[in-house]
């Protein structure tokens, strides 16, 4: 069977995830109550979906704090413009085992912003990007957001294929 592992910093938004799976007959995830940038850098995963937060940066508790430990675990130089979509984005991409698959939905911003250089550079040589697909700036994706969406998918498969884009 498969085994599913949960990270949540929402006490409240964790136990609704609990409750979610009871009486469902499927295996209850491993939940990991904390910061999901703060934990859990060694492991990696066969398959990771993720659809991060689209709260500003700006505002994140310790943020100086948080930016300078991606920086150091990922080797990379990122801008304090740097949105906490991509550092999620970011630690996915190093969690993720070889012959992995990842889905990722987030705001395409990063693609076009300055802040998005040192990201793009990192998600290119890490081989594994396949396919960016870029939403209609002007559809509404989320019903209750005003924000531009993309999807990334990867695969760690260790072949060399050029990133396709679609929109």
């Amino acid at each position: 069977g498969h085994r599913f592992t949960g990270c949540e910093v929402d006490p409240r938004a964790l136990e609704a995830a609990c409750r979610l799976f009871d009486g469902q007959g499927l295996p209850q995830p491993e939940w990991i109550e904390g910061d999901y940038l703060r934990c859990d850098w060694d492991r990696r995963y066969p398959a990771i979906l993720c659809n991060p937060p689209y709260q500003r940066f700006q505002n994140y508790p310790d943020r100086e704090s948080l930016l300078r430990e991606v920086q150091s675990r990922l080797g990379l130089s990122l801008s304090g413009l740097t949105n906490l979509h991509t550092l999620f984005l970011l630690k996915s991409v190093h969690q993720l085992a070889p012959g992995g698959r990842m889905a990722y939905i987030l705001p395409s911003e990063f693609l076009n912003a300055g802040y998005g250089e040192p990201v793009k550079r990192y998600l290119l040589e890490s081989g594994s990007l396949r396919y960016v697909l870029v939403f209609d700036f002007a559809a509404t994706v989320f019903e209750d957001a005003l924000t531009t969406a993309c999807i990334l998918l990867f695969a760690r498969d260790g072949r060399e294929e050029r990133v396709e884009f679609a929109g």
